[in-house]
């Protein structure tokens, strides 16, 4: 199954690193990249990570809540 934002290449630009700076289309204004797991988990340090699944497909499930 394709991803539903590689659906508009047109609507991006690629910025150096590597995100998708979606510039029109229903997406617009959106910032898109892929993350490694280490690098979402660093992201997500300062909330409890209630759930964190990988998919076969390589997509990923994160559950976080804020901490008390």
């Amino acid at each position: 199954m394709k991803n539903v934002l590689d659906k508009d290449t047109k609507d991006f630009v690629l910025l150096n690193d590597g995100t998708r700076n979606y510039i029109k289309g229903k997406f617009k204004y959106m910032l898109w990249r892929y993350c490694a797991d280490k690098e979402i988990k660093d992201l997500c340090k300062d909330f409890a990570i209630i759930e964190f699944n990988a998919r076969k497909n390589g997509r990923r499930n994160v559950w976080i809540k804020k901490k008390s």
